[in-house]
């Protein structure tokens, strides 16, 4: 159970700030005032264009004390480029004059362009207190840099649950017509059309062979995306690809600006909520990062391959 009352400790020993610890931020009863906080990222959404004319990026983050309930962060920007661009979840980010605001009856913090600035830090692998990436505004007070290293020291003994749900199966038991969540890799992002986008996942399982009716529900065919031949894909793509466990199409990604150039580089974790299996195509609800889980699946089954 988190309590934010012990999270005071984070700060003995340590110079004085204006950092608030996730527990005392998201039970902050004033809208208007601005705080100061620290995280680990656990999960990171897609970027977006809001209901508004602005930009934003969704994220999840944790901290010593309030690491089992996931405190979300929205991030409002003018500009796609002025989102925080973090490398990796498990990374640090360090948020000056966000404010609490309820979304959808959960306290949230929320990162307004007028006035707030981020840093972002690598993780537990690093030993580096220069941020990788800062917004505009963004100036790191000296006190901070060691609440850096304390968050940094925490998280190597943090066992993050991967985002797990009561819905979230593996690829090998997905059934055609059910919604389900799954934590998968993307391989691949391939552009099918203009601004229409397939990604190509996999979890180290096989998935099984599946029948569908003859007769498609004409909406659910509607949100089809357009075909995509893996024979098309560069041979240099498809190489790389894991030799075991089942690669499966993912559609339903438009209109989103930049999709495809976020991908770019990538072969990370994801957690992928509210999937549906439709005429052999997964159609996704919500997409984020997240952290690596399931490569033990895929190591243990290489080795396999290897021996046999």
């Amino acid at each position: 159970m988190n309590d934010p009352t012990s999270s005071r400790s984070f700060f003995l020993g340590f110079p004085q700030t204006s950092l608030r610890p996730l527990g005392d931020a998201v039970t902050n009863k004033n809208q208007k005032e601005k705080m100061n906080v620290i995280g680990i990222i656990v999960e990171l959404g897609i970027p977006r264009m809001s209901k508004g004319s602005d930009y934003v990026l969704i994220m999840r983050i944790v901290d010593q004390w309030h690491h089992k309930d996931e405190v979300l962060v929205s991030i409002f920007t003018k500009k796609l480029e002025d989102l925080p661009q973090a490398k990796h979840c498990g990374d640090i980010i360090l948020l000056y004059n966000i404010v609490m605001r309820p979304h959808e009856g959960t306290p949230s913090l929320v990162f307004q362009k007028q006035y707030s600035s981020f840093a972002l830090f690598e993780g537990k692998s690093s030993t580096d207190l220069n941020p990788y990436h800062t917004s505009s505004t963004f100036c790191l007070k000296n006190q901070d840099e060691l609440y850096v290293r304390r968050a940094r020291a925490w998280s190597l003994h943090f066992e993050p649950d991967g985002g797990g749900t009561e819905y979230l199966i593996y690829l090998k038991d997905i059934k055609d017509g059910e919604f389900c969540d799954l934590v998968c890799k993307i391989l691949l992002v391939s552009e099918v059309s203009q601004d229409e986008w397939v990604l190509f996942v996999w979890d180290g399982t096989d998935a099984p062979t599946l029948t569908f009716d003859s007769e498609q529900d004409s909406e659910a065919a509607s949100l089809l995306p357009s075909h995509q031949d893996p024979l098309s894909l560069p041979r240099e793509a498809v190489c790389t690809f894991p030799s075991v466990g089942t690669i499966l199409r993912v559609g339903g990604f438009s209109d989103n600006p930049g999709f495809g150039q976020y991908f770019q580089g990538w072969n990370q974790w994801f957690n992928v909520k509210g999937i549906i299996m439709i005429d052999c195509q997964l159609m996704i609800v919500c997409l984020a990062r997240t952290i690596n889980i399931l490569d033990l699946i895929y190591l243990k089954r290489l080795n396999c391959k290897d021996t046999c």
